[in-house]
């Protein structure tokens, strides 16, 4: 069983010795060296808003808890083109690639190996992480309903693809999130994420600042998908979006401005993120 998540940076256990530190012409001034750990960035200062039902490495992946912390994998349905595809298996492909994206982007390229039918559908399990995404014909929300609340769901989102071309226009699928968390009046413990079935893409809206730090090759062990509870506190990075995404920059800073390590935040009132670099 994965252990369980804290809605705060874990230790990496990356060996960061093959990334590439960003580099500067000589004639420019280098980076300077990364300042101290703010340990206060840790602790969470405010309570932490509702995970996305849909995993995305945030916390424990709830959907499908017996699969290995390694390696990239796929459940397969419905394949009519390749049935003895159909099931669970370890994927070489997205093991290969190393990365939660290259092995998430396995979940689309697996789908419409097998024909892109109405009732197929392909789904992509990070191991490391327990991030996942699917791929089948639509367009869905992940949810814990609007009014009543409900303990979680996955279900068409029949408005888009009806009234916006949404199984097929990526925009308008995603677009969604944001627009039915607040129809559902902005619950902090309820986030509603969108996933566009053709590509498996996905947008998350709800409550705070989340940071994503992919790796951290300098002097403080930093790592994960967190909720910038620090930032909430002292910069109101759950309110204000330009501050939550100078966290960005203040992490990928933090862990040594290295040009293929970079950090994510997501402003999720919005749907919203910025990468640094």
């Amino acid at each position: 069983m994965r252990t369980p998540h804290r809605a705060q940076p874990s230790v990496t256990t990356q060996d960061s010795s093959n990334l590439k530190v960003h580099k500067h012409s000589p004639i420019e001034p280098t980076s300077p060296s990364p300042p101290p750990c703010d340990y206060s960035t840790v602790a969470p200062a405010t309570s932490t808003p509702g995970v996305s039902y849909l995993p995305d490495g945030t916390a424990p992946n709830h959907l499908y808890p017996d699969i290995p912390e390694e390696g990239c994998w796929l459940i397969t349905e419905n394949c009519k083109d390749h049935p003895q595809a159909n099931g669970t298996h370890k994927d070489d492909l997205g093991t290969q690639n190393g990365t939660e994206e290259g092995c998430l982007a396995r979940a689309a390229q697996q789908w419409k190996w097998c024909g892109e039918t109405d009732s197929a559908k392909a789904t992509a399990i990070y191991g490391p992480t327990g991030a996942m995404t699917f791929a089948a014909r639509g367009c869905y929300f992940a949810d814990y309903g609007c009014r009543p609340a409900v303990a979680g769901r996955i279900i068409h989102d029949y408005f888009s693809e009806r009234a916006e071309n949404g199984t097929v226009n990526e925009k308008n699928c995603l677009g969604r999130a944001a627009r039915q968390w607040r129809h559902c009046g902005s619950p902090a413990d309820r986030p509603i994420t969108s996933i566009f079935g053709s590509t498996g893409a996905k947008r998350t809206a709800g409550a705070g600042c989340w940071v994503k730090v992919r790796s951290c090759p300098a002097h403080c062990d930093l790592e994960g998908y967190f909720f910038d509870a620090w930032g909430a506190t002292n910069r109101e990075t759950g309110t204000v979006e330009e501050e939550c995404f100078d966290r960005a920059r203040y992490y990928w800073t933090h862990c040594g401005s290295h040009s293929n390590a970079p950090v994510t935040a997501y402003f999720r009132p919005h749907a919203t993120s910025h990468t640094v670099p």
